[in-house]
């Protein structure tokens, strides 16, 4: 009996079972739950103090002055009773919503909101986002030319809020994220998830101050899950925008790669490729031919750390001090790469029975490692792993998967 059962039969059957039960009834948890998550909410409110209190970008301090408000009432909620949904609605609202639209309203941002824009505007001038030969940060365009779409609004309304690419950036990640959620859990459940990881700091603050991570973060996350269902021409889609939009989404298109190695489709396999070298030639090529000495110094010298430019990102963890050391601290940062990338590899070809928790799993460690190890790195990258790994939270939560999902990555590994 052949037990290469594609995990696309098993779309739409019901897997929220559990997730439903631990997330609704929040007002009948138990004492020491509510306390747990009480002292949750009240260290993100001391969080958005310190951080309020000690940061020098006016939009950060703004979004800590309403973030302190919601999570201070979130915790009081919490002790109180209160259902899960209202808790959330709070959080989201005043972590999210409010700070969100006083800061579009009043053009605060970080600076990589004005260089989507102004990416935008060459683009539609020139057909290309990149400066030939960029004197200061704000010249970079750090990004692959698909990231300008989401500044075309604010190049053709000028200055109205309307046009701010945070709004987006943020309606982007809403969609994309739902799309992804869906798939493993009811409407209800993926709103209430969407709502309460997007009032986490580390997705708050991208969308109310205007991070660009937040479209990659989403396609990244219906990535791993299109791959498992078996939807392999959205994934092809999927994985090709992202290559489109940004180089951090690169080595998760690899680690698709080896996961449609162990499924042996070799079909499938040439006709992903086809898709994902399409949209990213068909997108990056033009630009690049266009102007060639921009695109290498903004796309591939600065992200790397070996631009003259100072990057506002700061040095990483780990990364920084090696790349002090010249040749052999960056043949360090490789090997580190390397042997992670490989580690991860072995796991999915070799691992009896993979599941989607692993998938995502692997994927945020994979980051981790590398955000952890770049010469060029800073806190907010860690939103890319954190969405994963509550991706791969929301999956095991929601009920085992049935048997004849898991047969599609058990059968090719024996």
């Amino acid at each position: 009996m052949d037990t290469k059962v594609d995990a696309m039969d098993t779309i739409g059957l019901p897997r929220q079972e559990t997730l439903s039960r631990i997330m609704i009834p929040w007002h009948g948890a138990k004492p020491l739950v509510r306390f747990v998550g009480a002292t949750g909410a009240a260290g993100l409110a001391v969080h958005a103090f310190v951080l309020g209190t000690s940061t020098r970008m006016e939009p950060h301090e703004v979004w800590a002055v309403f973030a302190f408000v919601g999570y201070c009432a979130g915790a009081g909620m919490i002790l109180c009773r209160r259902s899960f949904g209202a808790i959330v609605a709070v959080l989201a609202g005043f972590c999210v919503v409010i700070p969100f639209a006083a800061l579009v309203l009043r053009r605060l941002s970080q600076h990589e909101v004005g260089i989507v824009r102004d990416g935008a505007v060459r683009v539609l001038s020139s057909g290309s986002p990149y400066v030939s030969e960029p004197a200061v940060v704000d010249d970079v365009f750090p990004y692959f030319p698909l990231m300008s779409v989401f500044g075309v609004p604010g190049a053709a309304l000028g200055g109205s809020p309307l046009g701010d690419p945070r709004i987006y950036f943020t309606l982007f990640f809403v969609v994309v994220t739902w799309m992804g959620l869906r798939r493993l859990v009811a409407a209800r459940t993926s709103a209430l998830v969407l709502l309460l990881v997007s009032a986490c700091p580390l997705v708050a603050i991208p969308i109310a101050t205007g991070g660009v991570d937040l479209p990659v973060v989403a396609l990244a996350g219906l990535a791993v899950i299109t791959l498992w269902t078996g939807e392999y021409r959205l994934n092809a889609v999927v994985v090709g925008i992202g290559c489109a939009i940004k180089f951090t989404f690169w080595p998760l298109a690899v680690m698709m790669l080896v996961v449609q190695i162990r499924r042996g489709r070799r079909m499938e396999i040439r006709r992903w490729g086809v898709v994902v070298a399409g949209i990213v030639v068909g997108t990056v090529l033009p630009a690049a031919l266009i102007d060639p000495r921009g695109f290498v110094r903004s796309a591939l010298e600065f992200p790397l750390g070996l631009s003259s430019i100072t990057s506002p990102a700061g040095t990483g963890l780990v990364g920084g001090p090696l790349a002090a050391q010249g040749g052999l601290g960056y043949a360090g940062i490789v090997v580190v790469l390397v042997v992670s990338a490989a580690a991860i590899a072995w796991w999915i070809l070799t691992k009896r029975c993979l599941t989607l928790a692993d998938l995502l799993l692997l994927a945020a460690a994979g980051y981790s490692v590398l955000f952890v190890v770049s010469p060029v790195s800073r806190a907010g990258y860690f939103v890319l792993p954190f969405v994963l790994i509550v991706l791969a939270v929301v999956d095991g939560l929601a009920g085992a998967r049935p048997h004849r999902a898991a047969a599609a990555l058990t059968s090719t590994a024996q």
